[in-house]
């Protein structure tokens, strides 16, 4: 999966105030697949991509993995 992949896949994320578990959920969807095709960095790729350090990237997926 290309950088290009996950920056689609984050466009169609809902957005709004109101749909921040489901962005989350989205997040962790996303990283699951990357590391479900083998990607070897999927943690780093998502994060580059948000524009976030990884670190932040593991709060905001545990968090889903909670909800």
């Amino acid at each position: 999966m290309t950088r290009r992949y996950v920056q689609t896949r984050l466009a169609e994320l809902p957005a709004g105030p109101g749909d921040a578990d489901a962005r989350l959920r989205g997040l962790l969807e996303i990283y699951e697949e990357l590391n479900a095709d083998g990607h070897p960095e999927p943690l780093t790729l998502l994060a580059g991509v948000l524009g976030i350090p990884a670190e932040i990237l593991v709060l905001h997926l545990r968090a889903a993995g909670r909800r």
